[in-house]
């Protein structure tokens, strides 16, 4: 920004002066000026709150602002004095004379702004020299002990560091390049204890007395870290829900297994109570028929990286509908008022997953970059962070108690968290399969079984309480890429990266119908609606079939791009797709 100062007075004497701060994007005096509390600065009311709802943040500091805490400044308006004639030659004279003395003030700014840019080049290239020294140091330190412990050690350091996840992460941000080092507790707890223990045959027995000499215990490393000792939590949830690595699994416990168990059999019972009776005010097939396009929503992602990847609704409320994008960023959307409730920010890659919690103001967010995060609405505020995988997060599915959420992830494990304390509870890999990564996931709708899909075809479904696989539905070719369970219990939809869709009859444990699409035609999302009448399937385009006759009752041809989700309203009053054309689309009457 600029300063400028303007007399209060015109007849050459000045009196006092009021200074104003030009933002750089108008450059020009502020008309409704406004002061950051943060920063102290002074902006333009109509730049700044465009400048907040986009980014959150103070544009002098970037730290956090929100339009409420503007301050507005009452001023008089100045009255600009009318500009000279130019019609005599001294006014001519006059306008030259102002022209070259801007040009002269601005040739002085430069010049000093030349100078700190050079001093600031200089400390950054000594900074620079000083870390290549210490990192050859470093390295000289290190060769030694190489050499003095041998190569088997260091390859246990480095197995160590990868179990404890100490590694730096470079993200790009709009702001500029902000590097991120994520190193766990255990880390340095288990320097001394893992390796020692496991090479101590291998290390000369002079270099092992030298050495544990110096081990200092594990009392005095957290004393030099500041970590208290923690003993009792599987994941140490610090502050702002951030969570260091797990360590151990917490466990199905008897009286985890009972809640899921009692929570089963009522849904069970009243599945039974409705029977095949359907909801009155479902909306029948002739008028899904009729169904077009309500409304289109392009601006609840960043256009610079375009594209939604995953969708939601509110089980209760579905005018509430939640998106993630290639952005990095979760966002709630109002439908019925069209405004952006809340905008979610902290993964550090996209958005792949997203979960309304049915019940509550929460919702639950995956990512490649290996946590699932559970999110207050009304603060936008982390509340968990899970770190149950060591690769990215490919499925996300609630329990049916709300409480609990499955996970599957390409390090071919899927993990049963506690949304409530961050807790991981089980984390089981697929015996077998070698090094075969699971691409989705989701629950019955009763919550004792559920589905995963593999990158080798294959469909599985696992008894929760077991921990077992006990059904594989063979027959796709290429990664399954989406799979939804039927609310009737019988019925489960899967596809992969051929071009069709599979019924299973989860009674007979065998796939009794296949809608086969046309060649090149790529399925990105599965889902039936909660009366089990209808299935919606997303991709090249956006379908939906009437169950039981697997009917073809509609397609939308709407989006520009492949859809990526796709969502029922309640009692199918409405459908919801997105795309990586980066818009939400309605469907309704």
């Amino acid at each position: 920004y600029h300063r400028l100062w303007y007399p209060l007075e015109t007849d050459g004497t000045v009196v006092r002066k009021i200074e104003f701060e030009i933002f750089s994007v108008s450059n020009e005096v502020p008309e409704h000026p406004v002061v950051s509390p943060v920063s102290g600065s002074i902006f333009e009311r109509r730049l700044i709150e465009k400048y907040i709802v986009e980014n959150g943040v103070d544009p002098i500091i970037g730290k956090e602002l929100s339009v409420d805490m503007l301050i507005e400044i009452k001023t008089t308006p100045i009255v600009k004095p009318k500009p000279p004639s130019a019609t005599s030659i001294p006014a001519i004279l006059k306008t030259l004379q102002d022209e070259w003395d801007a040009v002269m003030l601005h040739s002085f700014t430069q010049r000093q702004q030349l100078q700190t840019a050079r001093q600031e080049l200089r400390a950054y290239s000594v900074a620079i020299v000083t870390y290549a020294a210490e990192t050859q140091t470093l390295n000289v330190g290190m060769t030694r002990k190489v050499e003095a412990m041998g190569l088997a050690f260091v390859r246990h350091m480095l197995s160590v560091m990868k179990r404890n996840k100490i590694r730096i992460e470079v993200i790009r941000e709009r702001e500029g390049i902000q590097i991120v080092h994520e190193v766990a507790e255990e880390a340095r707890l288990s320097w001394y204890g893992d390796v020692m223990s496991m090479e101590k045959e291998r290390v000369p027995k002079k270099m092992k007395i030298k050495y544990e000499r110096k081990r200092p215990t594990a009392r005095e490393t957290k004393k030099e870290m500041g970590v208290a000792d923690n003993r009792k939590c599987a994941i140490a949830v610090e502050a702002g829900g951030v969570a260091n690595q797990p360590t151990e699994q917490a466990g199905m416990t008897a009286d985890v297994i009972q809640k899921l168990q009692d929570k089963a059999t009522v849904l069970t019972q009243e599945r039974k109570k409705r029977g095949r009776t359907v909801p009155e005010d479902l909306v029948s097939q002739d008028t899904l028929r009729t169904f077009h396009t309500l409304a289109s929503h392009p601006g609840l992602h960043s256009a610079s990286i375009p594209g939604i990847l995953s969708l939601d609704i509110h089980g209760a409320d579905t005018s509430k509908i939640l998106t993630g994008g290639n952005d990095r960023n979760a966002t709630v959307f109002n439908k019925d008022t069209e405004q952006v409730v809340a905008i979610l920010k902290g993964h550090t890659k996209k958005v792949t997953r997203v979960i309304y919690h049915p019940d509550e103001d929460l919702v639950i967010t995956a990512s490649p970059d290996t946590t699932i995060r559970v999110w207050n609405v009304p603060t936008s505020q982390t509340m968990q962070m899970l770190r149950a995988h060591d690769g990215p997060v490919t499925g996300l599915s609630l329990h049916p108690t709300g409480d609990y959420v499955l996970s599957t992830s390409t390090d071919q494990h899927w993990a049963f968290s506690d949304i409530r304390t961050g807790r991981l509870l089980t984390k089981v890999a697929d015996q077998g399969s070698s090094a075969i990564a699971l691409t989705t996931a989701q629950f019955h709708p009763d919550g004792l079984i559920f589905g995963t899909g593999t990158s080798d075809s294959q469909v599985k479904i696992w008894d929760l309480k077991e921990q077992s696989n006990v059904a594989n539905f063979p027959g796709h070719s290429g990664p399954i890429t989406a799979i939804s369970f039927s609310e009737n219990g019988y019925y489960l939809a899967t596809a992969a990266d051929d071009a069709c869709v599979k019924l299973w009859d989860l009674r007979k444990l065998k796939n009794f119908k296949t809608l086969q699409m046309d060649d090149g035609y790529e399925i990105r999302d599965l889902c039936f609606d909660q009366s089990g009448t209808y299935l919606a399937v997303a991709g090249t385009d956006v379908r939906v079939y009437l169950c039981k006759q697997w009917q073809e009752l509609k397609v939308f041809n709407d989006h520009t791009a492949m859809a990526t989700g796709v969502r029922f309203g309640r009692h199918s009053q409405y459908i919801a797709s997105t795309s990586m054309d980066r818009t939400l689309k309605l469907y309704g009457l």
